[in-house]
């Protein structure tokens, strides 16, 4: 079978309940499953508008992940056949899968994206939007299209969502030169800018990273005249 050179950005919500499931596990055995077949990225979770008129299970949040070298069909099939097998009874799965496009149709799901942060969007906008890409619902009332096409498209933008899963490090002072030796970091940033290799950073609890600029970032701030990275209730916002 030909695979396709471009890059598919895939993107699921909605497919757990109050009771059941979890949708950043489910993300990440589709994730695994696809691994098989082509080379897959990190999943991240994109955090939505939290409102008392959007139906949500805990976070309201979206699960994304890249592929490259895949059939877009092949991919459809895995991901799709997994969430209508492993998704909760109840639950209402969306499917976003995004290739290649022009800008103006990226720049009208990247927006998409980021007007699902902060306000409350509709199905029928999201169907409105994707058009030109594959938008799929796979059972219940399938209103998780609207989470599943704004996780595509913050993960389309590459400036947002916090990586899935905690990093190996251990707790104390590290040089940066030594972090940036740590599998899943790329960069350490402070709100100024990145830091230089020889800087310290106290490292405290777990550690997780966030997407900036297309790339896995540990962010610290200055705490007691020392660099230290964000808390997970500090990293919420991302």
């Amino acid at each position: 079978m030909q695979r396709d050179a471009q890059e598919l950005v895939v993107a699921i919500d909605d497919t757990d309940t109050k009771d059941e499931g979890a949708t950043g596990k489910l993300a990440e055995l589709i994730a695994e499953e696809i691994a098989k077949k082509a080379a897959v990225s990190r999943v991240t979770r994109h955090q939505l508008f939290v409102h008392e008129s959007i139906p949500y299970t805990s976070h309201n949040s979206a699960m994304a992940f890249k592929v490259s070298g895949a059939d877009t069909e092949e991919i459809f099939d895995i991901a799709s056949s997994m969430l209508e097998e492993k998704s909760s009874c109840g639950s209402d799965p969306g499917l976003c899968i995004v290739g290649a496009v022009d800008e103006k149709v990226k720049r009208e799901i990247i927006d998409f994206g980021k007007r699902a942060k902060v306000s409350v969007v509709q199905k029928d906008e999201a169907l409105r939007v994707a058009q030109k890409v594959s938008l799929t619902a796979h059972g219940g009332s399938g209103d998780g299209v609207i989470g599943a096409l704004a996780g595509a498209g913050l993960r389309l933008s590459n400036n947002d969502g916090r990586f899935r899963g905690w990093l190996d490090i251990a707790e104390g002072k590290a040089k940066v030169k030594d972090l940036l030796r740590v599998k899943g970091i790329d960069e350490v940033r402070s709100p100024h800018g990145p830091l230089r290799d020889d800087e310290i950073v106290r490292i405290e609890g777990k550690v997780k990273t966030v997407l900036l600029n297309n790339m896995s970032v540990l962010l610290v701030h200055m705490e007691d005249n020392l660099w230290r990275n964000l808390t997970r209730e500090e990293l919420k916002k991302y």
